[in-house]
């Protein structure tokens, strides 16, 4: 878990978190419940290295995922 939130910043994951902060903290102002979830999930999308561009996301390290493979 520390490794994750340490390691493997980049470009995309730090967008992420500046775009969560950028929704959070009006929603939180303003009590609108949509732009809390909306803006916690992109920090938490960012914190925890979830998404596309997360070393082990969709299929092992990259998006590109072979249609052909499961299928007989």
């Amino acid at each position: 878990m520390k490794q994750r939130l340490l390691n493997n910043w980049n470009i995309p994951r730090v967008l992420w978190l500046v775009l969560g902060v950028a929704v959070l903290a009006p929603s939180v102002q303003n009590h609108e419940v949509v732009g809390i979830v909306m803006g916690g999930y992109f920090i938490l999308m960012s914190i925890m290295g979830w998404g596309c561009n997360a070393k082990n996301g969709c299929c092992g390290s990259s998006c590109s995922c072979d249609s052909s493979k499961g299928r007989q």
